[in-house]
């Protein structure tokens, strides 16, 4: 465990070196850190202790069915972790995002930095927001549920965004 966590610390060193030489933007800051362990709880702990509001998490893909979208990792920390998650797959080169998709089961809240986020993510590169519920049977969607999609078409206005339904 000792050798395993020094490695990746000088790893990390170097990464942070190289991310000093590019241009600065005043609103990112860079820390590393270094643990042993299980992964989403770690992730998990650092996003509660340190206020993250977006994880960008690089994927490789997976063996199986998860290979059709990302890596077990990045699909256990969407799934797991309460924090904005931007995948990026690992040959993608930059360009604007044309399309930014939000999937929603309209049962949880939203909370208003994630929201904040993504607005500003959907204005500044005047992108189209997608919002997909995706639903297991041809139900009718709960008050509750009906009360988050309506708080969301209401606090989106302004944006360009679409909201689609696929069982």
């Amino acid at each position: 465990e000792e050798s395993i966590l020094s490695e990746n610390k000088e790893k990390m060193k170097g990464l942070l070196q190289r991310i000093e030489r590019l241009p600065v933007n005043t609103r990112h800051t860079f820390q590393t850190e270094v643990l042993y362990g299980f992964f989403t709880d770690h992730i998990k702990e650092e996003v509660r202790k340190k206020n993250i509001d977006l994880i960008v998490m690089g994927t490789k893909g997976a063996s199986g069915l998860k290979a059709v979208s990302m890596g077990s990792n990045t699909g256990n920390v969407i799934t797991k972790v309460p924090c904005a998650v931007l995948a990026v797959p690992e040959n993608a080169t930059y360009s604007r995002p044309k399309e930014v998709g939000f999937p929603t089961d309209y049962i949880l809240g939203y909370e208003p930095k994630v929201m904040e986020n993504i607005k500003e993510l959907v204005l500044l590169h005047h992108s189209v927001l997608r919002v997909l519920y995706v639903s297991s049977k041809d139900d009718n969607l709960t008050h509750s549920q009906v009360k988050n999609q309506e708080f969301l078409k209401e606090y989106l206005s302004g944006t360009e965004c679409s909201f689609h339904t696929l069982t």
